[in-house]
Formats: C-alpha cells, structure tokens, sequence
C-alpha cells in the first residue's frame, strides 16, 4: 500500500466518495485501494494498515453526507423564503395538491338539530391562549365540546379541543403583534396540523380555529392564501376544516382537500 499522504479522496456526483493514486500509471494501480475496500465487504481479511484507510474513507463519506444532507436543508430552505418575499398579493396563493372548498352551510347544518351541552374541561386543563372563551363558542353553535389539558410528551404537542369526537385546534394571530411577518402564520398552520395529526387519541383530525380578531397585517383572504401556499412544503395527508373567525363571527369556512 502507498503512503496514507500519496492518496487522494475525492466525491463523485453522485455523492460517492473515492480514492486513488495519482503517482499509479495504470487504472487497475489506481483503483487499488477501491478494490480492497471491495474484499473487505466482501468478508475478506484486510491487513491494518488498510483497515485503518477505510476507517478514514467511512468517517470522510459520512462527514460529506451530513454536510450534502444539510446544505441540500438550507438551500430549500433559503429558495422557499425568497419565494415568500416575492410575494405581493397572498389573496391569490393556491396549492398545487390542496384546494379550500366553501364548507359554511354543510358544516353548520351538521348541528341544527344537536343538542347544546356545557363545556367538559379535561382534568389538567389550563387556560393560555384564550381556549376557554373560544371553547364556550363553540358550544353555543352545538355538540360536545371538551377542552383538552396541554400534554408536550406528544409528537408536536396536544390538540386544544375534542368537539364531536374531533380533534380542533386554535391558533390566535396578531395577540403579541398585530402585524406578523407570514413566516410567523405558516409556522403557526404548520404546528396546529401537527397537534390535530399525531395525537395519543384514537379520534381523527378535525381542523383549525384560527382568530383574526386583532390581526390587522392580513386580511381572511389573505389568510386563507397563506394556509394554501404552506400546504406546498408540508403534506398533512388528510382533509380538515378551517374557520376563520374574528370576535363572535365566522368569516370564513372551508374545507381543504386534495385535488
């Protein structure tokens, strides 16, 4: 074997990593390394000094891989944000997999006839973001409504309420700020689908409350097109409703499906 400083490592295209000697005057020379790398997959005995440069050829195409894995991370990353900044009019955003379906009368129809029944508050339950109030709304629109306690032990968290055997998330824009950034909401869309999605309750996704009471940077539609837009770069691989509500009303209600 030549000395450890006479061989070169180098990456191919496609991610490989491999050595040679450029002192070698024939092909077969240069990939002599490579090919004893092969017998030791193959279950052949290595002498140490060769164990030894495969120990360095696996450390290096790892280190490699972890860099191509989080350069690839922040390029999308990086290409996704401008796309946001270029952004003028977020009314007119779409899904290339979603669609927003008008979902005001079917969905409000489904509790005509249900009985009204007083708030349930899971043992545990604390009131942080306004869960309370809202939860007392939407028992006044009809069916059970139970406010779930908060549990981090979960992937992505808990959900906030069970309302029909449901599972509803609120998320309240402009409290702290008035006007946010669109990054701030998408975050925001991205983590309630995650509560509503991997849940320890054996109920399925419902959808999201979001409040536009005090928002003042984007208007529902705007709103609306920003949900969609996020649905781009995260699939949740179900259907759930969506109500926008600001004070006591509904501005808007839909139900976003696949195409």
């Amino acid at each position: 074997m030549k000395n450890k400083k006479d061989l070169v490592f180098y990456k191919t295209k496609g991610g490989q990593i491999r050595v040679f000697d450029p002192n070698a005057k024939t092909k077969r020379q240069r990939t002599e390394v490579q090919r004893r790398i092969s017998e030791h997959l193959r279950g052949r005995e290595l002498d140490s000094e060769t164990r030894r440069k495969l120990t360095k050829i696996q450390a290096t195409k790892e280190k490699y891989k972890k860099q191509s894995v989080e350069n690839r991370s922040r390029i999308r990353q990086k290409a996704e944000e401008e796309s946001w900044k270029q952004i003028k009019d977020f009314s007119k955003c779409t899904s290339r997999h979603y669609i927003a379906l008008d979902y005001r009368e079917e969905f409000l129809k489904q509790f005509e006839n249900r009985k009204k029944y007083p708030v349930h508050y899971s043992e545990g339950f604390r009131d942080v973001n306004g869960e309370d109030e809202c939860s007392r709304w939407m028992a006044k629109i009809g069916g059970k409504v139970e406010c779930l306690k908060e549990d981090t032990s979960q992937p992505g968290g808990n959900p906030d309420f069970m309302w029909e055997k449901k599972l509803w998330d609120l998320k309240r824009f402009g409290q702290k700020n008035p006007y946010p950034n669109p990054k701030t909401l998408r975050d925001n869309i991205k983590a309630g689908l995650n509560q509503i999605r991997y849940n320890r309750y054996k109920e399925g996704p419902g959808g999201l409350i979001i409040d536009i009471t005090l928002l003042k940077a984007f208007n529902a539609s705007e709103v609306k097109g920003i949900l969609l837009k996020t649905l781009n770069d995260y699939n949740p691989d179900f259907d759930f409703v969506v109500i926008l509500r600001s004070n006591d009303d509904i501005v808007d209600l839909v139900k976003i499906t696949k195409k």
